[in-house]
């Protein structure tokens, strides 16, 4: 069996559209019932519906985008501040700074 660093090395030699595929698919698969019978909530229906509500206020002028650059950055610094227990620390996210 492959382990994730493996999974993963496969996982982006792949074509975009292939990998947009599976990113859906893995996706798709956290919202299924676990086996421990837990009711966990539907993710994908209320995501659906943050897109939605999002989308609308958009097109309404009440937000405005983040040019991908940007929050790819943001993403990259974030994930760069890791704690001991492999956790992404956005604490200095949280507190405003930059």
């Amino acid at each position: 069996m492959l382990n994730y660093s493996e999974i993963l090395s496969a996982a982006l030699t792949l074509p975009p559209h292939e990998r947009g595929e599976l990113d859906e698919v893995l996706w798709e698969s956290v919202d299924e019932p676990t086996d421990t019978g837990d009711n966990q909530p539907d993710i994908s229906a209320a995501w659906r519906d943050q897109i939605a509500r999002r989308s609308a206020a958009y097109l309404r002028g009440d937000l405005t985008a983040i040019p991908w650059n940007q929050v790819r950055d943001e993403v990259r610094v974030a994930c760069l501040k890791v704690n001991r227990k492999g956790e992404v620390c956005l604490q200095a996210r949280r507190a405003g700074k930059k």
